[in-house]
């Protein structure tokens, strides 16, 4: 109940379910973009799903370390999330196969940046007998829901030429959001 009541802490949830959303729910649509949209066969997609998430893991540790020597963690997790949402927006319009491809890598990239700090977040806001606690309520709501959620709101977008503006738009208020929490936690 302490860290429900935590205005810091609800931001943060929020942020991750917002996050989760978007990186969960584009990766997991990756294989239905790709055979339904750009009909590619199935058995090609291989190389075309993998570099995105190639690119996330790498983006992980990219992040991580400019987090620890820069110290605004939640900054960078806000350039990030406004980079994906540029990202997505260019890859889910692009013509050319190679630039979707490169516009989907770039994504997994830059949406990786909160991944790689969101723990160290809810470390700095909680209290220190509730860190554990903290944690896996954290992940438990941004997990369950954001990655629940994120499927489902991305497949009608992304299977049916929905408009793809909206992707986008939930990244960039991510990154309003990351800003927000920045001011308020400054780290």
């Amino acid at each position: 109940r302490e860290l429900l009541a935590m205005p810091q802490f609800l931001l943060l949830c929020f942020i991750g379910i917002t996050n989760n959303v978007i990186a969960l729910g584009v990766s997991s649509w990756l294989p239905t973009y790709f055979t339904s949209n750009r009909g590619v066969a199935f058995a090609d997609i291989t190389f075309l799903v993998a570099l995105p998430y190639f690119f996330s893991i790498l983006g992980i540790g990219v992040w991580a370390t400019l987090g620890d020597r820069l110290n605004k963690r939640a900054l960078v997790g806000a350039i990030g999330s406004a980079g994906a949402g540029l990202a997505i927006f260019f890859a889910l319009t692009a013509e050319n196969m190679y630039v979707v491809l490169a516009c989907f890598a770039v994504c997994m990239f830059m949406a990786s940046a909160f991944n790689a700090c969101e723990f160290a977040l809810v470390q700095r806001i909680s209290p220190l007998a509730n860190a554990a606690g903290a944690m896996g309520v954290y992940n438990g709501l941004a997990t369950l829901l954001g990655g629940g959620l994120g499927p489902l709101i991305v497949a009608p977008i992304i299977s049916a030429d929905g408009p793809v503006w909206m992707i986008s738009v939930i990244a960039i208020v991510n990154a309003g959001l990351l800003l927000l929490a920045y001011r308020s936690i400054r780290y």
